[in-house]
């Protein structure tokens, strides 16, 4: 018997299966209870359920549909393979087997243009999935198609064949194939007549004694063919969600009631009799409740389907709904309503004012926030939930679902914002429906191990792999010797490629710099000789490791080696069988298998039977390239994730998917977007079935999407809360909603108005939150007003409280403790120490800023240098071609010969002939200031002088290093800066203080600057101002800018070209981008008085007493 028990409350219907199981048990305890599901969710609800009605959920089965009846036809019909030949995999590796043979028919033409130019099949074996895919669409929702097919005939009935000619010679080519390798002939289609004459004449005894269908809103009418037979024999139970006690399968949306009406206002009378005497059912439609009428058409379907069964019907109606706006709004839907009409069949009522319902002005049993940001999205949920918590104490985490259109764009998000709650904030929850690559590393490694061949060997994606906790086990790899591989690397250059033949296989010059081999070759060298200018058979050491380090190169030199010799096993085209053994013999070399983490293993060990089964049943026995088994892989790790971890006690957050309609007190929507939702599926150019009929019972994605979002909204018992990007991040501009909340609020604004007829609030604009763009907004922390001001009315007071609660923010990050009363600053009292570094003084009078920050406070800013890690140098940045100038100025000062071989082999320079030009160019550089070095110092030593200064409390101390004879000489392989000239000058002064009356001369590439000696009491004056700028700025920060000041005294006190070298308007970096500066001075207007003191009192002798001379003149 089949029995049709239906409610428009979830619950209703589980309190009903109770019933039945209590009432009813079955005969023997040892028989299984049969439930039939179509997703694990409800599953795992009804479990729940179960245990805590009945004491205990056991001996009960969860089947999908489709497997329970392959298992029927495993059971009836004689020798039905476990598992059909005619599923989609199988189904595509026979089809990747036979396509190419029949490639170059004429009926195949359009594929083979498009596969042209495909050598390693991944483009093909692609096309066979979708191939596939299409036929497994026919033999469940089409089956009459493939049976005419099957008889030779090409043409259907109800669709023309021309669009895609070859499909059926193709399925007959496959049956074919099939039927050489000797599989079972049986498939969907061919079965369903079988099956139900077997069912016809069976024992009754041999079938489960109860089976039940629960929460299932579409099924294909094939499958409720067979459900129907089986309840001749036995007792069906289908528990069917229906959202309204009224028929209501000939509801028309009201689109297409004003398709209908304007195709009737278009044709006479006459002609719209005659319609209607062909098709009566045309005549009476109506809309109903706009709401299900637009939404349902998936569950009208089914309704549809199950009505013109043979069934005895049962009610479970709960038709008891709150005042709230949201119960108001379940309960239209619930009496096929609008405006509180049952029924209507008057057109104008759908349009006019009249009659709309009541609500009160402080109903938030539906919320809408309107964010600019995913993450903004997060937050704002989550202040709402500590709200809802905070108001309602019954409420808990496992009352309150969140879903979205994809769990994986929300996750990090959602990690940091929930994750990051700390203390009485911390709401429990829990993340369903991850893909498996973004939880689990080690399956995302392995994908791209099984690319080895294809792989470039980057440093980053090696370095990457061995972070990996499973890998860094195998090979016994500590963390802190990761830290010390990655400095190793970096030092000898390794930026891509195993060798130089590595390089070349990409069509690139087979250049050994910059690759594993000679990096680690560098690296072993340096071990056993240290000296780094002796080649040995061409390369150079690198001396890096040292003692007990030399474990750790191993360990790293081990793990490329597994790499390059796994990168040449899986290089060549092998049969399936071949290949998955390679990657099983990989996985047990490259990953640890102790640990808690070997159930990972177990699931690529899973991935690498199924592609060895395809080789066994004969699917496809060739070799087969290593780009197809690397994205069979990917997708078997993919497949591997879906449904984990829902509902257990936490708030789920999970994918929007069909069948999830389990009630929850809170249903939470995101990202709710015009183009994310309904979710758009890019449809398969050859499927036949858009072209054709619709049938009931046919799967769409749109139509799927438009009903989950009515089973969310009836499924949400006290509050429902929606969010989306409303406005744009960038421009603020408003961005649209998906359509199905448009229609909601279109429809809230139809159907309803606030009881009070005298508040200003309007809907449905009252029900949405506008956020702010940041969540320290002011707005957030406002306090609601306790006693109220005399000047407000009590709506105004009530509106704003409620503004307040509703926009409230609980993170105490952004929430100042205290008042903040901005108080004055006060410079801090600190003494220069009794005695000062002569070298750190000069440092300090250069950085005024960083000087103070990191000495008086003790602060320091991080520093971020981002290297590009997988390319090899194409040009020197500024600081290493410093470096470099300033190595080759040393050695034609010393006149060494520089060794250029090992200079190249530090793969620092572009490589090859780019490189030379390179290094000849620096040399060409510094010959002009080599020359002019040499000439000053003309063969003097230097002599060391030593400077003892007292000025104050303080001594400066040190040496001077530059005096040759007559002259003290410091040359940069720079053009000269200000803070060059300042260095230069305060050792000036030094020298002229310690009695040594030289002149000094700074050489830059630029240019050259001299000062006369002095005599020693103005030498100490000027000393002594800028000592008081270095007293000055331990105690705070000091508006003296080198860069800008030197330009400024230059320029004869040009403020404008000042502020330009500060923040210059176009190009390049100005002084004021310096990280310290911008703590406290944002432009040289905030302390232009100050600046300008301090650029006078010290630049201006600097620039009088300087004489500049070109290197042309000098």
């Amino acid at each position: 018997m089949l029995n049709i028990i239906q409610s428009n409350r979830m619950e209703a219907l589980q309190a009903r299966f109770h019933a039945l199981l209590k009432v009813n048990p079955l005969t023997s305890p040892f028989k299984k209870e049969i439930v039939l599901v179509q997703s694990p969710g409800m599953s795992q609800w009804l479990k729940i359920g179960l245990s805590e009605h009945l004491g205990i959920a056991a001996q009960v089965d969860f089947p999908l549909p489709s497997s329970f009846i392959w298992q029927l036809y495993q059971q009836l019909l004689p020798d039905v393979p476990s598992e059909s030949p005619y599923n989609k995999a199988n189904l595509a590796w026979k089809l990747f087997a036979i396509l190419p043979n029949c490639i170059d028919e004429p009926l195949y033409l359009p594929l083979k243009t498009y596969l042209d130019g495909d050598s390693e099949g991944q483009k093909t074996f692609a096309l066979c999935e979708k191939i596939a895919d299409v036929y497994d669409q026919y033999l469940m929702y089409r089956p009459n198609w493939i049976a005419t097919w099957e008889q030779g005939i090409d043409e259907l009935d109800d669709v023309d064949v021309g669009i895609a000619p070859w499909q059926p010679d193709l399925w007959r080519k496959l049956v074919a194939h099939s039927k050489e390798l000797g599989q079972s002939q049986y498939h969907r289609a061919n079965m369903q007549d079988k099956l139900l004459a077997a069912l016809d004449k069976m024992d009754a005894n041999l079938l489960p004694e109860r089976i039940s269908l629960f929460g299932i809103s579409a099924i294909a009418s094939s499958q409720l063919e067979v459900f129907q037979a089986i309840a001749k024999k036995t007792q069906v139970f289908l528990f069917f969600f229906n959202p309204s006690e009224h028929y209501w399968g000939d509801t028309l949306d009201e689109k297409t009631a004003a398709k209908i009406a304007a195709k009737y206002a278009k044709r006479p009378q006459l002609q719209a009799l005659e319609d209607s005497a062909k098709n009566p059912d045309h005549e009476y439609f109506f809309i109903g409740n706009p709401l299900l009428s637009s939404w349902g058409k998936l569950g009208r379907d089914y309704f549809e389907q199950l009505l013109q069964l043979d069934a005895q019907w049962l009610d479970g109606f709960d038709n008891e709904f709150d005042q709230s706006l949201l119960s108001q709004i379940q309960s239209e839907i619930y009496q096929l309503a609008f405006k509180g009409e049952s029924l209507t069949p008057d057109k104008e009522w759908f349009i006019n004012d009249e009659g709309k319902l009541p609500i009160q002005a402080d109903d938030t049993s539906i919320v809408l926030s309107d964010c600019h940001t995913p993450l903004r999205e997060v937050e704002r949920l989550h202040d709402y939930l500590l709200n809802l918590f905070n108001e309602n104490k019954a409420l808990t985490p496992k009352d309150i679902i969140v879903m979205m259109p994809d769990v994986g764009t929300y996750s990090p998000y959602i990690e940091a914002v929930f994750g990051g709650a700390e203390g009485r904030r911390f709401i429990p929850y829990a993340l369903a429906d991850l893909a498996i690559e973004q939880e689990k590393p080690v399956l995302s490694s392995f994908a791209s191990l099984a690319d080895l061949p294809y792989s470039r060997f980057g440093v980053s994606d090696i370095l990457d792999l061995l972070q990996v906790t499973q890998i860094a086990e195998k090979f016994n790899l500590e963390a802190h010797e990761y830290e010390q591989i990655g400095f190793w690397l970096e030092r000898v250059g390794v930026k891509w490629g195993l060798d130089a033949a590595h390089k070349d296989s990409f069509g690139l010059p087979a250049i050994d710099l910059n690759t594993w081999q000679h990096g680690l070759n560098r690296l072993l060298l340096g071990v056993a000789q240290r000296d780094e200018q002796l080649p040995f058979s061409g390369i150079y050491s690198a001396d890096e490791v040292e003692g007990m380090a030399l474990n750790t190169l191993n360990k790293l030199i081990e793990f490329i080696d597994v790499l390059a010799r796994y990168k040449a096993k899986l290089q060549a085209d092998a049969p399936l069988n071949e290949k998955a053994e390679i990657l099983k013999e990989l996985l047990s070399d490259v990953y640890s298998d102790e640990g808690e983490q070997s159930w990972d293993l177990l699931v690529l060990q899973k991935v690498l039977d199924t592609l060895i089964k395809h080789y066994d049943n004969g699917d496809y026995q060739q070799a087969v390239s290593q780009r197809i088994v690397s994205y069979l892989v990917k997708q078997g790790i993919q497949e591997k994730g879906v449904g984990q971890r829902f509902l257990v006690g936490q708030v789920n957050f999970c994918t929007l998917m069909p069948m999830r309609a389990v009630p929850f007190k809170v249903v939470c929507m995101l990202g709710l977007n015009d183009a994310d939702y309904p979710r758009t599926v890019q449809p398969i150019g050859f499927d036949l079935v858009p072209f054709s009929k619709r049938q009931k019972g046919d799967r769409s994605r749109k139509l799927d999407d438009r009903y989950l979002f009515l089973e969310a909204i009836l499924s949400a018992r006290e509050n429902l809360y929606i969010s989306y990007i409303g406005r744009s991040c960038f421009d603020n501009q408003p961005r649209m909603p998906s359509t199905l909340v448009s229609e909601l609020l279109e429809y809230i604004a139809r159907s309803f108005e606030f009881a009070d007829q005298d508040t200003h609030l309007k809907l449905p604009e009252a029900l949405i939150n506008y956020q702010h763009l940041q969540p320290f907004n002011p707005a957030y922390y406002l306090t609601t007003n306790k006693e109220g001001n005399k000047s407000q009315t009590d709506d105004e007071q009530k509106a704003n409280k409620q503004l307040a609660t509703q926009l409230h923010s609980y993170n105490p990050v952004w929430m100042p403790t205290q008042a903040v009363n901005p108080e004055p600053q006060k410079a801090l009292s600190v003494q220069p120490e009794s005695s000062v570094e002569l070298t750190q003084f000069i440092r300090s009078i250069c950085q005024p800023h960083e000087s103070f920050y990191q000495q008086s406070l003790g602060l320091r800013l991080p520093q971020f240098n981002d290297i590009a890690k997988d390319e090899e140098p194409f040009s020197l940045d500024a600081l290493r071609r410093y470096f470099y100038l300033d190595e080759i100025l040393e050695a034609s000062i010393q006149e060494l010969p520089l060794n250029k071989a090992q200079i190249m082999q530090r793969g620092e320079l572009p490589q090859a002939h780019v490189g030379d030009l390179v290094f000849e160019s620096m040399q060409h550089r510094v010959d002009a200031l080599a020359g002019q070095v040499k000439a000053h110092i003309q063969g003097d030593e230097a002599l060391p002088v030593e400077v003892n200064i007292k000025i104050a409390n303080t001594t400066l101390e040190g040496w001077l290093n530059h005096i040759y004879g007559q002259k003290q000489v410091f040359y940069r392989t720079a053009s000269i800066k200000a803070k060059d000239v300042i260095r230069g000058f305060v050792h000036h002064l030094a020298a002229q203080i310690m009695g040594q009356p030289v002149e000094t001369l700074i050489l830059g590439l630029d240019k050259q600057i001299s000062f006369s000696p002095l005599s020693e009491d103005d030498a100490r004056k000027y000393l002594n101002d800028w000592f008081s700028l270095y007293e000055t700025l331990l105690t705070r920060p000091v508006a003296f800018f080198p860069v800008s000041g030197y330009e400024y005294i230059k320029t004869d006190k040009d403020m404008v070209k000042a502020s330009n070298k500060f923040a210059p308007q176009y190009i390049g970096i100005g002084e004021g981008e310096n990280p310290y500066i911008r703590l406290t001075i944002k432009s040289l207007k905030d302390c232009e008085e100050e600046f300008i003191k301090w650029s006078e009192l010290l630049l201006s002798p600097l620039v009088e007493l300087a004489q500049e001379a070109d290197h042309a003149n000098a």
